[in-house]
């Protein structure tokens, strides 16, 4: 009995499903000689010989075949194959930069990397993607790169001379892996190393974007935010660091200080941590795979181990990637100021924002100094608007006792499951929600809010400033829109800290007459006030 038209169509999808696309093609056209004269069947053949022909890459003939008698068979697939033929036209200007490209991706062919289905797609010049060249299924490995194509700190200290000689002098430095493979990058590209070189010139050399290089008005827009903080700390180690190694390795002048700060800027912004078991780990740039974009919204599309076994370093798909969709990597859900500061961009759909508080000038010194560290007079917190995090509410806690003004060893004798002590230090704190007295509460309400108050004037400008120039944000520069986002976002974070601390004195001072509303953005913190806080139980 001959097969229906419906069945056959559904054998040439599990044809091209199995990626025998040239099988599925031959039967296509057999098909569509015999289903001529029916427009309707014509219309399926089209859309299947489409699709066949752009999962080999052939975008150019997957849009004609979507065309009958003048109209467009399917409006979705061809805008979607519009879309990706106009985003892979875009591609270096220059045929130095396009023979980098061809360079590149013949040496990692040649020494055995696996990426048959995936493409290197350009935005603009100094903007590129790692796309899907065909689809790709939940489950498989995509991506599998050798480890003599991956740079490590081990590789930086046993293959580089500069490297060498920094690991025997045994001397103390922080953050060694960025150290090491910058030391291993920077000898290569001097020495011309042939067998490096095409991994060198594909490594974006673009560092404009990060904080760290900003231009001085840019810098004095950043006024009141913590990214000066982080921005004259991190000048200072990259200084004592640059002379550290000078000091040890007299040949290290050769290289200068801007671009030692350059590479270890752009192998942070690069870099894959791998847990190979409990006990071991390492850090390592690898090609290609650090060429993979970040969108907020699709976060977990992916994962990556390192093989030890094959030696290979893998990629793995956790979801279905459609034909010509950009392979997402996971940086871990981060604030916006924290991607901007370690990647130079803030993706758009990000939404998660913090703030940093620094208190000060407490009653009891002695209590103050075993919740931090290093004994110094304040104490910094990081507040998020996302206000169920377990973080927020482990910050009041902490300013709680910050601000106790007893004896705050005794108390948290036998109280294991408060803080987490380390070397007579309570610097972790474990409980989620804990209340000392109700003049302990609006001590801390008071502490917040006037520290938010204090925050907001150190600013260039107010919120309501910010709101007015809103429609002027097309005329400003990535940078200065940047800037401008982080900061407008943490102003609208510290008034609604602000807004909390009010609620939470009104609960507190006027119980009868607070009028509690389970819809709150505060209700994580309001619920368990009004728990503990009874009218009836108003008292020290």
């Amino acid at each position: 009995m001959a097969q229906k038209f419906e069945d056959r169509v559904k054998s040439i999808k599990i044809v091209i499903f199995q990626e025998k696309y040239k099988e599925a093609l031959e039967i296509i056209n057999k098909e569509m000689k015999a289903q001529s004269s029916s427009e309707e069947r014509m219309k399926s053949l089209l859309e299947l010989k489409a699709i066949a022909f752009s999962e080999m890459d052939h975008l150019e003939e997957s849009l004609k075949c979507l065309s009958l008698n003048n109209k467009i068979v399917n409006d979705l697939l061809y805008k979607k194959l519009k879309d990706q033929l106009l985003i892979e036209s875009n591609l270096p200007k220059s045929e130095e930069e396009n023979q980098k490209i061809r360079n590149f991706l013949k040496w990692v062919r040649k020494n055995d990397t696996k990426y048959s289905k995936l493409k290197l797609v350009y935005y603009s010049l100094d903007f590129r993607g790692i796309h899907a060249s065909s689809s790709i299924k939940k489950n498989e490995i995509f991506l599998r790169v050798p480890l003599k194509l991956i740079i490590t700190e081990s590789l930086g200290k046993t293959s580089c001379e500069l490297g060498k000689k920094l690991f025997e002098s045994k001397i103390e430095i922080s953050y060694t892996y960025l150290v090491y493979i910058t030391l291993f990058i920077l000898e290569k590209e001097k020495m011309n190393d042939q067998f490096w070189k095409p991994y060198l010139d594909v490594i974006p050399r673009t560092v404009s974007s990060f904080p760290l290089f900003y231009n001085e008005e840019e810098i004095k827009m950043l006024k009141g935010c913590e990214i000066l903080d982080n921005y004259f700390d991190d000048k200072k180690w990259y200084e004592d660091n640059y002379n550290l190694i000078c000091s040890i390795v007299p040949q290290f002048h050769e290289y200068s200080k801007q671009k030692f700060m350059e590479i270890i800027t752009i192998v942070q912004s690069r870099i894959f941590f791998v847990r190979y078991n409990d006990k071991e780990s390492e850090y390592m740039v690898v090609p290609l795979a650090d060429m993979f974009n970040y969108e907020y919204s699709k976060y977990n599309q992916c994962y990556w181990d390192f093989n030890k076994k094959s030696q290979y370093f893998e990629v793995k798909a956790k979801e279905n990637i459609e034909r010509g969709e950009s392979i997402i990597e996971d940086y871990g859900r981060k604030s916006m100021l924290n991607y901007l500061y370690y990647y130079g961009f803030i993706e758009p759909s990000t939404d998660l924002v913090s703030v940093r508080l620094t208190f000060k000038n407490f009653k009891n010194q002695n209590n103050f100094e075993i919740l931090t560290i290093d004994n110094n007079s304040t104490m910094s917190l990081e507040f998020l608007n996302d206000f169920d995090k377990k973080r927020n509410t482990r910050n009041l806690t902490k300013l709680r006792f910050a601000l106790y003004e007893e004896d705050l060893q005794e108390y948290l004798k036998d109280k294991e499951d408060l803080f987490k002590e380390i070397n007579n230090h309570y610097t972790y704190v474990k409980a989620i929600h804990y209340f000392i007295s109700l003049k302990n509460e609006i001590l801390m309400l008071n502490t917040l809010k006037n520290t938010c108050i204090e925050k907001l004037t150190t600013y260039c400008t107010s919120l309501e400033e910010d709101l007015n120039k809103q429609n002027c944000i097309d005329k400003m520069t990535e940078n200065q829109r940047n800037i401008f986002r982080v900061l407008f976002e943490q102003k609208k974070l510290l008034n609604d800290l602000i807004a909390l601390s009010n609620e939470g004195l009104q609960c507190l001072l006027n119980p009868l007459s607070y009028n509690y509303s389970l819809d709150s953005k505060f209700s994580f913190y309001i619920s368990k006030l009004i728990e503990h806080f009874k009218p009836s139980e108003n008292n020290d």
